[in-house]
């Protein structure tokens, strides 16, 4: 950031799939079109520390809100090497000291379009140390995208429950935590469904 010049935010947005990532772009473009959206460096903040880092992964370095919803379409659009948008393949990723050595730099300068090409790359960016002098709230964004499919889950016999199997207060919050654990993107969708099985 040289004077004068407006503050720049780096908003990581990854998922499992190409397609759940365009998704996952869809979904934040509606989510900044609402009427009072949130803070841009709260959503820079929650989306750095508060989501896992997937295979599949875009970063847009924003100044504004509006900025950030222009990067959107332009990316889902398909427009490539535009500026502010990093787009990589996370195998590809230097490791070992020399390269943590440059993220500490790169973290240290706020070079924000390295930081996101290292991290759509499949660097370990430890974003935390952008916002040693302020820290951001973290906030509610829209969740996962997952795949639209369907499962059947059996009714169990009227004969009663198994030996050991949970009360019902205790099946409800069961479940409760296992579709925490999927909208946090800690179980994929299919585990999730072989345990509600």
């Amino acid at each position: 950031r040289t004077a004068g010049s407006p503050a720049a935010y780096a908003l990581p947005l990854s998922a499992r799939t190409t397609e759940r990532l365009q998704e996952k772009a869809v979904d934040f473009l509606a989510f900044l079109g609402q009427s009072h959206p949130p803070d841009i460096g709260d959503i820079a903040y929650t989306l750095q520390l508060g989501r896992d880092a997937m295979e599949e992964r875009v970063c847009f370095v924003s100044t504004s809100l509006e900025h950030l919803a222009n990067q959107l379409r332009t990316w889902l659009a398909g427009e490539t090497g535009s500026a502010g948008i990093y787009r990589g393949d996370t195998g590809s990723a230097d490791s070992g000291e020399d390269m943590s050595e440059t993220l500490d730099r790169w973290i240290d300068s706020g070079a924000l379009p390295e930081l996101a090409k290292a991290w759509v790359c499949g660097a370990d960016v430890d974003w935390q140390r952008l916002h040693r002098t302020a820290t951001p709230q973290r906030i509610s964004l829209p969740t996962y995208p997952f795949a639209k499919e369907h499962y059947w889950i059996e009714k169990q016999s009227s004969s009663g429950p198994a030996d050991g199997a949970f009360d019902e207060v205790g099946s409800l919050q069961w479940i409760e935590d296992i579709l925490a654990q999927v909208e946090s993107d800690r179980i994929e969708e299919q585990h999730a469904v072989a345990l509600l099985k």
